[in-house]
């Protein structure tokens, strides 16, 4: 058994421990300064797995196969308690092993503003981090949030806005801090446009919205993400590549990302 999988195996475990804890009365720390992302001395790492599947309705047949992204993230921790700068690293595992490391400027609260010096585009990560709220995380404490990002150039309009309402639901001790549990309902509208190529020859695009849910960890005592997960189910229409057709079409995904060590 590797290291990693010892240091992944670990983590699980003592996650579900503070899943299967009481819940508490609210933090201490939760009673004054708002949680905050800012720069750390150690990097985070992080394995997630996201399994999705985009398909259309064709002729009576499901088009459009299911797929897994597995990948191992360090998240370095840099720049001011004003002006946090996460240095992303992110290995797809597979069988072509893939590594990207971006540069992301945020704001404490989650919210990404800059990726390698540039505004992010519609299919970049600005929503890989729980948001946070303004006001102390404390049982009870109730926000709302939404992303947008839109590409309406040209012929293949690509958009996705998510409305998000959060919760802290109760407080637990594990891991070495006080662990905040956040749970969120939300509604997800996504387009994804794809231009026409020498096989399709017209453009191929869905339009779907529906529910999402998602749950987090966040550790209020050291101000790091422990766990998130998202799950979205989404309906509506589009025109696959097999056909020139608008047809039913869907998207459901679900994504968690575990801190590993």
């Amino acid at each position: 058994m590797s290291r990693s999988t010892i240091r992944s195996a670990c983590a699980a475990g003592l996650l579900l421990l503070a899943v299967a804890l009481p819940a508490v009365a609210q933090s201490p720390a939760a009673q004054g300064t708002p949680a905050r992302y800012g720069p750390r001395p150690d990097t985070l790492r992080y394995e997630s797995v996201n399994p999705f599947r985009m398909f259309w309705i064709v002729a009576g047949d499901t088009v459009g196969e299911p797929r897994r992204i597995r990948a191992l993230e360090a998240h370095e921790w840099r720049g001011t308690a004003a002006e946090p700068l996460v240095l992303v690293q992110q290995t797809t595992l597979g069988f072509e092993r893939t590594t990207k490391l971006d540069s992301m400027s945020v704001h404490a609260d989650g919210r990404v503003k800059k990726i390698n010096g540039e505004d992010p585009d519609v299919m970049s990560r600005v929503d890989f981090l729980t948001r946070l709220p303004a006001a102390p995380l404390a049982l009870g404490t109730e926000w709302a949030d939404t992303v947008t990002q839109l590409d309406a150039a040209g012929d293949a309009p690509t958009w996705f806005t998510v409305l998000r309402e959060s919760r802290v639901t109760r407080f637990v001790d594990s891991l070495g801090g006080r662990l905040a549990e956040i749970e969120s309902d939300g509604r997800v509208q996504f387009r994804l446009s794809i231009p026409p190529t020498e096989e399709t020859r017209h453009p191929t695009w869905i339009e779907v919205s529906g529910p999402m849910t998602e749950r987090a960890f966040f550790d209020v005592t050291g101000n790091r993400l422990i766990l998130r997960e998202w799950s979205m189910d989404l309906r509506g229409t589009g025109v696959a590549a097999q056909s020139t057709d608008t047809v039913t079409a869907g998207l459901t995904s679900s994504s968690t990302m575990t801190l590993a060590g």
